[in-house]
């Protein structure tokens, strides 16, 4: 069984999503969250952690960052 780890950011009643690629195999040019696949062994924070700092966008990062334990808990 494969897992998954995506990133939900929200900020002021809006939801930042990326576009996929016209030549993804599934979904392609489809909006949708940050996320992926997680590798052997990788957590999901781990996951996270690579998908952010890939957005380049350090207020999105610590805002998250700052929520995850909320998100965690609400689960």
């Amino acid at each position: 069984m494969s897992h998954i780890s995506n990133v939900l950011l929200y900020r002021n009643g809006q939801i930042l999503l990326g576009k996929r690629s016209p030549h993804r195999r599934t979904y392609p040019n489809c909006w949708a969250l940050f996320g992926g696949h997680l590798e052997g062994g990788e957590t999901p924070d781990q996951a996270e952690a690579m998908q952010l700092p890939d957005l380049a966008l350090d207020e999105y990062r610590s805002a998250f960052q700052q929520a995850l334990p909320l998100i965690r808990q609400s689960l």
